[in-house]
């Protein structure tokens, strides 16, 4: 079953595991980190390995990780507009065999980032904090006193769970209470207009009419947003 920390109806995050590289099944570190949400496949579970790389630029990952021990890497990204934009565009290049190699990237940043663009490549993206990050850094190839003789490799998981099918018996009791407070206003308003005589009604009793009217768009507005669960794809990615 997919990783749910709390009962949400939709839980999404990503978590960062580091190996012993003596004993490859023993963590030494693990983290979780926010997952960017402004990924193709941001719906779906997926889990990448490799090593970390320090890489505040594009030159850097090349000139200090890519080809070296390992044929994958994750890269931890000190967001800067122009180095990161850069970094941007060079992974999207599918034809670039260093491209292909960054399967994940964390960018270092203190605020949540925004984007007009949706991103199929890295399969994983993450942001964290700069103490989150420092807390990989010692794990770095690039930054390990001696990458020969030891190294450690990493899995980099994005989980994403949505239990929006909690919400399917829900839903419709929304519709049915946007119907009852239609007839309110319905009952209402022929009472005041067909029973009522004209010279006695009062335009306080009108506005009333107002009050089921509106509670009934209220319902009806709450029902559609709960039917649109998990949110994915709309303009505001705030969950």
């Amino acid at each position: 079953m997919a990783y749910s920390k709390y009962n949400r109806l939709v839980d999404y995050r990503d978590r960062v595991t580091v190996y012993d590289s003596n004993e490859p099944t023993k963590s030494v570190y693990s983290i979780d980190l926010m997952s960017f949400p402004y990924m193709t496949n941001f719906e779906s579970n997926n889990t990448e390995t490799g090593m970390i790389c320090w890489a505040k630029s594009w030159a850097v990952y090349t000139e200090e990780c890519y080809d070296k021990v390992a044929s994958k890497w994750i890269l931890i990204n000190e967001f800067d507009k122009n180095f990161t934009n850069e970094m941007i565009d060079k992974i999207r290049n599918v034809t670039d065999p260093a491209a292909n190699a960054v399967v994940g990237l964390i960018f270092e940043t203190n605020s949540v980032m925004t984007s007009e663009s949706l991103y199929s490549r890295p399969p994983i993206m993450s942001e964290a904090t700069p103490g989150d990050c420092n807390t990989l850094k010692p794990y770095a190839y690039n930054k390990l006193e001696d990458p020969t003789d030891q190294s450690y490799k990493t899995k980099y998981q994005h989980f994403f769970v949505a239990n929006c099918g909690v919400l399917d018996a829900i839903v419709p009791t929304y519709f049915v209470y946007t119907a009852m407070w239609l007839v309110t206003a319905g009952v209402a308003a022929a009472y005041l207009y067909f029973i009522i005589p004209s010279e006695s009604r009062l335009s306080l009793q009108k506005s009333l009419l107002l009050l089921p009217a509106l509670k009934a768009l209220e319902v009806f507005l709450q029902g559609i947003w709960l039917n649109y669960c998990p949110w994915v794809g709309m303009d505001n990615s705030a969950y």
